[in-house]
């Protein structure tokens, strides 16, 4: 098992029931949406993401947070800054994200609105695990890329 592998694996165990659960869209998250409906652990999800949204919807019995915002077709996310409220008072348990660039902690997307709900999600979780190996951002290359948060944190 690849070091990833366990550590999804590790961060699923201490996932509990009622936990509030965010994911963004990947195809890891899918899976581990899955994992979580198999186990019968019964979550509180919320994702940005349309399609996460549909999926649980449809093949889960898990609550699922909705916040108030628009919708782009184009990106199938929900974004604008009016969906933050709705989100002050959730007690995030695990964030599974994803980001376009690392540059060395530091974590970037190529979309502004995107890289604000992610920032704002980021700061809000007690956990958070990377589904995706993003390349490096050359620093020469930073204009029109958006910091989301820091491993570190």
């Amino acid at each position: 098992m690849c070091y990833h592998d366990q550590l999804l694996s590790e961060r699923l165990k201490q996932i509990s029931e009622d936990d509030v659960i965010v994911f963004d869209n990947h195809p890891t998250a899918y899976k581990l949406i899955d994992t979580l409906n198999e186990r019968n652990i019964n979550i509180s999800g919320f994702s940005y993401s349309t399609d996460i949204i549909k999926y649980v919807s449809k093949y889960t019995p898990f609550n699922i947070i909705l916040a108030d915002a628009r919708v782009n077709h184009e990106q199938h996310q929900l974004e604008g800054m009016s969906m933050m409220p709705a989100l002050d008072n959730l007690n995030i348990h695990t964030y599974f994200f994803i980001a376009d660039y690392i540059a060395g902690d530091d974590l970037y997307r190529n979309h502004f609105e995107t890289a604000q709900i992610q920032s704002y999600l980021f700061k809000s979780a007690a956990h958070h695990v990377l589904l995706n190996y993003p390349p490096d951002l050359n620093t020469s290359h930073e204009e029109g890329k958006y910091f989301i948060g820091n491993l570190t944190v």
